[in-house]
């Protein structure tokens, strides 16, 4: 980090303090300021008012930096956002600097760190703007084959998150808490394997352009991913599985072990029916050669380890159906 980069002494103070949950002692000139801030992010719907501690920890760690070093902060910095709003005369009478770049750079600062709502009230400089749309075009083809059954209006959507997030993560310094990276994603892999190879052949594209997905944060960025795609993934019938439950009690009986099913296996893209001889998976508490699928026998209640038998199945079909 370079000392005398006001920009990124904030991103590092926000980011010690943060981990180890400290509150640094800042004035009640700065704390009033950053009350003011706060207020006007919220009401302007920059922000919601989720996380209200830390990101009042980085807008007055902005303050400060306005207060005391403002020279180092506005002096040579290209504006990468535009307002259409501007902030109130209480809070530029404090600090007394071109109101249009206090709130550039703090609105950069909140959209580095995932805090900035999609918003009316501002738009990124035309340099940001070309290099979100360079990426669209990219990465959109991809997105509309693996997602076919989504609108092109989805898509757009889709690929314009994943550009601006990707951009965003680029501006994350190397100094960044490692921990911050260490995430785990066998869960993930497991359930969605198909989405893996599409964050691979997405990371490939978006750092053609700029490599901004360095090895150890590349966990994060595909948690992040998986995050912003979440709705599309969920929303169509990709690694998913099928469940035939077929015992010979009574119809009932079915219904009660899809129930239980249900409520030990979720939110894993399986789905389940009474007697479907064509599934991948036939459950029952007996033999019948006519299924085609994987057979799972079960003549007394599951034990642990036939529950863990299942679900290494499940995965084993979903990885087999992702190479396909």
């Amino acid at each position: 980090m370079n000392d005398n980069d006001s920009f990124e002494f904030i991103q590092a103070g926000y980011v010690i303090y943060n981990y180890f949950d400290e509150k640094p002692m800042f004035s009640d000139r700065i704390k009033v300021i950053g009350q003011e801030m706060l207020k006007f992010l919220l009401e302007n719907h920059f922000i919601n008012d989720l996380n209200q501690r830390q990101k009042m920890l980085l807008i007055n760690f902005c303050v400060s930096e306005m207060l005391y070093n403002n020279q180092a902060l506005f002096e040579n910095r290209e504006v990468a956002i535009h307002t259409v709003v501007s902030l109130p005369i209480i809070i530029t009478s404090f600090i007394g600097n071109d109101s249009d770049k206090i709130l550039s750079v703090l609105l950069e600062m909140l959209d580095i760190f995932d805090f900035l709502l999609e918003n009316k009230n501002y738009k990124y400089s035309q340099y940001v703007s070309d290099k979100i749309i360079l990426l669209q075009n990219d990465i959109t083809p991809a997105l509309e084959n693996f997602f076919s059954k989504s609108t092109k209006n989805e898509i757009a959507q889709l690929s314009y998150k994943i550009s601006v997030y990707s951009l965003r993560f680029g501006f994350k310094n190397q100094w960044f808490v490692t921990n911050e990276g260490e995430v785990n994603l066998n869960y993930f892999r497991d359930i969605y394997p198909s989405i893996f190879k599409l964050i691979t052949y997405l990371i490939d594209i978006i750092n053609i352009q700029e490599t901004i997905v360095n090895s150890y944060q590349r966990e994060l960025f595909c948690f992040n991913l998986i995050g912003i795609m979440f709705r599309n993934i969920t929303n169509t019938s990709i690694d998913r599985v099928n469940i035939s439950v077929n015992f010979s009690a009574t119809p009932i009986t079915n219904d009660m072990m899809i129930a239980m099913l249900k409520s030990h296996i979720n939110h894993a893209s399986v789905d389940f029916a009474c007697t479907d001889k064509i599934a991948d998976i036939y459950l029952s508490d007996m033999i019948d050669d006519d299924v085609l699928g994987e057979q799972v026998i079960w003549k007394k209640p599951p034990t642990l380890s036939d529950w863990t038998a299942l679900g290494e199945l499940i995965v084993k079909i979903k990885k087999m159906k992702s190479v396909k």
